[in-house]
């Protein structure tokens, strides 16, 4: 304070200078104390410290386990009577509301923990008292329920805080693993699970906070399909299937609420909050998958087609009310579809024969989506997988004898040098650093091809020749293209492919074939040796160049 004191009375001192030099007249202040002397702060503005919020948290947990272990230990010694542990809990909720409104002058960001704690133990109460304590039915659960969540929305709408609205996510979903189910069946956590997703994306939109709709999300989804997995023990088929149509009906709750708030603000998905979404993305799709190959198996494979079209159809109608025309959450929204198409058509649907031709069209189609702006700068997780598919059929394609036939593997390996040149080409105007591992994985099909089809034209040593002379070939062919596009890494690869020719020749055609095959081998290899040392040597003016 000392030194800000000395600040404003030099900048005083100063103003008057100025304004006697301006002849500017002065006005006479009543007070001949120091400038800062009657500056005081509201103590609204005080800035309140950040740290001391995880001790808050954990507090806020403590009280969440006080409750269920009272319940617990009344429900295990019998000393209080259902009712009384009812009504113990209830109260216990509105000590820490009552204390949460004596402290909100203070600070009301930190006080804001003990209601939501309230809330959470309120919930706790109404769990238990139904499905522990056997108090009530469930429809009077539901209302319980219905008008706890009416009384902590107008509880947050007072507060409306960030940290009210995490603690009680966080704790109230918890529930379901802090008490028992008493015996019931999932079903019954239905009512509690739909009051809670409605009231915590109520308070992430009075917030105006996305990522609390996420967060609120996560937990969801994840702690309903655990509730689930412990009670699913002889659950039947309807039991199943109600289960996953609820998990459906929270993902479209989380999923519109998320689109709205993006609409309603004209604020699309930054990338960085995109890809926090795509998770709970998965986590629902795990879920529901594993919940369907417990009793519909046939049906897993369309389930995960009418989830690319469910979300693929949530992004465009987020386009039209969007007045960006490219939406930053594109690259997850296509990773996700590329997982989910895998699983239904690479892994349900195609026999295993067929792995490398499925591989094959998935690279073809996103080499045809590159004219439709999905490049591998901005949708690189997409070619992952892509290539991954690629490269688990990759090598099956260099076995000396293929399961459906030397022609059958021909077609592939020509075709799969093919799709790797197109991958190149469009590295080399990108200028990426793989362009030589995309060109030598390309050379290397195209050369697996020169075999199996020599193969096919004859066998024995002829067929050694001929493969060599193939290969030295489509060297040759290498060097021309190299050599009009004046690209080296093309050039490189050539060369490579005339050492591996001459190698061959001299250690392995040579040793099994008679002399006159040596005679012509050797003068047909040479004149394509030569020919291509001619081609390099005019090539070495615009390498030097650049």
């Amino acid at each position: 304070m000392a030194r800000l004191e000395e600040t404003l009375s030099s900048i005083n001192k100063r103003l008057s200078q100025i304004e006697s030099r301006l002849n500017i007249p002065q006005e006479k202040s009543k007070n001949t104390g120091p400038a800062t002397q009657n500056i005081k702060l509201p103590v609204d503005a005080a800035v309140k410290p950040a740290g001391g919020r995880w001790l808050g948290g954990i507090a806020v947990l403590f009280f969440i386990l006080a409750a269920a272990f009272f319940i617990k230990l009344a429900i295990d010694s019998g000393w209080l009577t259902p009712m009384r542990q009812f009504i113990g809990a209830l109260l216990f909720g509105l000590v820490l509301i009552g204390i949460g409104f004596r402290l909100k002058e203070k600070d009301p960001s930190y006080s804001s923990f003990l209601p939501a704690a309230g809330v959470v133990v309120h919930y706790l109460a109404i769990y238990a008292g139904h499905l522990v304590l056997n108090l009530y039915s469930s429809n009077a659960a539901l209302i319980f329920t219905a008008i706890e969540t009416f009384l902590a929305l107008g509880l947050f709408s007072f507060f409306q805080h960030d940290l009210f609205l995490a603690a009680a996510t966080v704790g109230t979903y918890l529930i379901p693993t802090l008490m028992e189910n008493g015996g019931g069946t999932p079903t019954f956590l239905m009512p509690y699970f739909l009051f809670w997703d409605a009231f915590f994306v109520a308070g992430a939109l009075i917030l105006r906070k996305r990522i609390l709709i996420g967060f609120s999300a996560y937990l969801a989804i994840a702690m309903f399909h655990f509730s689930f997995l412990s009670l699913m023990h002889g659950s039947g088929q309807q039991e199943t299937l109600a289960v996953i149509i609820f998990q459906f009906c929270q993902f479209v709750l989380f999923t519109s609420a998320t689109g709205w708030f993006s609409a309603k603000m004209k604020s699309p998905l930054k990338s960085g909050e995109a890809w926090a979404f795509l998770p709970v993305l998965l986590i629902f799709y795990a879920s529901e998958l594993v919940l369907i190959y417990s009793k519909y198996e046939a049906l897993a494979p369309w389930f995960s087609i009418f989830c690319c079209i469910l979300v693929l159809g949530v992004y465009h109608l987020s386009k039209r009310f969007l007045p960006e025309k490219e939406l930053a959450s594109g690259p997850m929204i296509f990773f996700f579809i590329s997982l989910a198409l895998t699983h239904a058509i690479y892994i349900e649907w195609l026999p295993d024969d067929f792995n490398a031709w499925g591989a094959l069209l998935a690279g073809v189609i996103l080499i045809l989506l590159k004219g439709q702006g999905v490049t591998f700068q901005r949708f690189w997780q997409t070619y992952f997988v892509v290539i991954c598919l690629l490269a688990s059929n990759y090598f099956t394609l260099f076995e000396r004898h293929y399961p459906q036939g030397e022609l059958h593997a021909l077609i592939l390996n020509i075709l799969y040098a093919a799709c790797l040149w197109a991958v190149f080409e469009s590295a080399a105007k990108q200028r990426h650093g793989l362009t030589f591992a995309v060109l030598l994985a390309s050379a290397a099909q195209l050369m697996m091809a020169c075999n199996r089809l020599a193969l096919l034209i004859t066998n024995g040593s002829s067929a050694d020749f001929l493969t060599s002379a193939f290969w030295g070939v489509s060297a040759l062919g290498l060097t021309i293209v190299a050599q009009n596009r004046k690209e080296p890494v093309i050039l490189r690869i050539a060369l490579f492919n005339f050492g591996i020719v001459a190698f061959k020749v001299l250690f392995n055609d040579l040793s099994g074939a008679n002399s006159i095959s040596r005679v012509f081998a050797l003068i047909g290899i040479g004149v394509m040796l030569y020919l291509g040392g001619l081609l390099n040597r005019k090539s070495q003016a615009w390498q030097q160049k650049n």
